[in-house]
């Protein structure tokens, strides 16, 4: 149902936990081991060598929260001699973009709807690097993009609920399938709460971007439908595959229903990785994670499903075969 369109050049993303490695290597070296220390050495020269020929788009995001706070100066220095300053969009646009095209879908019974690479950008990215390299001198911002300091207590109540929900799941004995229903509801249950939740309940940031999420998912029905069904539209909508075959939906409710039916303990960093992955994965060519994730993305068939190249740091034969493909040698 949903096409991919992606980038002319290779886009690679590199999660936080890449990151760290790549600052701890350039900044820190006595903290990885010798084998970390050659992986990442090989990774980031091949970074390097591609963005400064213009030959892949490595973007940033949000990552920078997740970054200690004695680490950001290092981090941001590092960040633009790999990304050469392409941002994302934040991940509530991009979800409210590609949201709306698929209730466009929906509405026009559309076999096929393309999403594109350029829903993730404010601007084309092939034009931003191409312009950026094309300057004699390459200035970058000396400010920090992240006006705003990270809740770190956020993504730690939404863990706190999230392992409250996995605990009752593994009590009831709440199978994956059935917990993969559960999530794909979530935003309309949000939204059937907004009338009835206690006034403290409205502090708890996680509850709040719930209801944020699915009320602007109403407004945007409304705005689309014709006969403004309301609720009960959007419910259909939701129960539809044109809901739960947006890509980024997939994800985050297939990996949310691994975690909250697994017997480990959900983490804070787990949540933030989630938002990554649904978000970006679909629209890389070569997505670096850590190998736990990298197994579990392939057990789903990430890999097949979005044509998405799929490693972590070990994999050195695989990043040198990626970039010798693309013609990035070191």
């Amino acid at each position: 149902m949903y096409q991919i369109e992606k980038c002319p050049l290779p886009i690679i993303w590199l999660d936080t936990y890449v990151m760290i490695k790549i600052i701890r290597f350039l900044n820190n070296p006595e903290k990885l081991t010798a084998s970390d220390t050659a992986q990442i050495s090989l990774l980031y020269q091949y970074l390097i060598k591609g963005s400064a020929e213009g030959k892949i788009i490595v973007p940033f995001a949000e990552q920078g929260f997740e970054i200690a706070e004695n680490k950001k100066d290092d981090w941001f220095k590092i960040l633009k001699k790999i990304t050469l300053d392409i941002m994302t969009k934040g991940k509530f646009d991009i979800e409210n973009n590609h949201i709306r095209e698929g209730m466009k879908g929906y509405l026009n019974s559309e076999n096929n709807i393309e999403l594109s690479y350029l829903s993730l950008f404010e601007q084309d990215p092939v034009d931003e690097i191409r312009e950026t390299l094309s300057r004699e001198f390459i200035i970058f911002p000396s400010f920090n993009p992240y006006i705003t300091e990270p809740d770190v207590r956020s993504s730690d109540i939404s863990s706190d609920l999230l392992n409250q929900e996995r605990t009752e799941n593994l009590r009831n004995n709440v199978q994956i399938e059935t917990q993969l229903k559960i999530e794909q509801q979530k935003r309309f249950t949000a939204l059937k709460q907004t009338l009835f939740i206690h006034e403290n309940d409205k502090l708890n940031p996680y509850i709040l971007f719930g209801l944020v999420s699915s009320y602007y998912d109403l407004l945007m029905w409304n705005s689309l439908h014709p006969d403004n069904e309301g609720q009960e539209g959007l419910l259909e909508f939701y129960n539809s595959n044109y809901y739960q075959e947006l890509p980024f939906v997939n994800l985050e409710c297939s990996l949310l229903a691994q975690l909250t039916t697994s017997p480990n303990n959900i983490k804070p960093g787990d949540i933030m990785d989630i938002k990554h992955i649904s978000i970006m994965m679909p629209f890389s060519d070569l997505f670096i994670t850590d190998k736990a994730w990298s197994n579990k993305l392939k057990i789903l068939k990430c890999h097949e499903i979005y044509n998405t190249e799929i490693i972590y740091t070990g994999q050195s034969e695989e990043i040198i075969n990626f970039f010798e493909k693309h013609n990035i040698k070191i």
